[in-house]
């Protein structure tokens, strides 16, 4: 796969910072509302709800659908800001392993992000999908940069450590 030096105009480690932070944020507030919504679906009935709402289709229908759909949203929300905080601890830590999970994650929204372009929707949905792909795109990018370039400096050390006693044997 390819690689690349730098993060727009940072270095590759500061690229992986400012999406881990960026990532880690969103997710977090994201979790937050999510977490609300679904706090007030359980204090309000679904009467209350449909009331503030104007939906072809009532909440009531669809309750418990709803509320679960919500509930998973906040757990993979939360999942994936754990993943967020591994990626800002590789990157400081400099430990590829660490940065792993989050670049798997990036493909995995990427190849979703390609799914939803075969709904039949507007130009304008489409342009928007596709700068989508194309930002996690750039990010897998450079997460996999990133983990290349420690992984690499993790083997070097490790070879001239083995060199290192190995010659002190000798």
């Amino acid at each position: 796969m390819w690689t690349i030096n730098s993060f727009l105009c940072w270095e590759l480690e500061t690229g992986g910072l400012v999406i881990g932070w960026l990532c880690l944020i969103s997710y977090i507030l994201t979790s937050l509302i999510l977490g609300f919504v679904s706090l007030a679906m359980v204090i309000l009935s679904c009467e209350e709800i449909d009331e503030y709402f104007d939906h072809s289709m009532s909440i009531c229908e669809n309750y418990s659908l709803y509320l679960f759909i919500i509930v998973f949203g906040t757990i993979l929300c939360i999942l994936s800001a754990y993943l967020a905080y591994l990626l800002i601890k590789g990157t400081k830590q400099r430990n590829h392993s660490l940065i792993m999970p989050m670049m798997i994650s990036m493909v995995f929204g990427t190849a979703l992000e390609l799914l939803n372009l075969l709904k039949l929707r507007t130009l304008q949905q489409y342009v928007q999908d596709l700068v989508t792909i194309i930002i996690y795109c750039y990010m897998t990018l450079v997460l996999f940069s990133l983990y290349d370039k420690f992984k690499k400096e993790k083997t070097q050390k490790e070879t001239e450590q083995n060199q290192g006693t190995a010659d002190m044997k000798v």
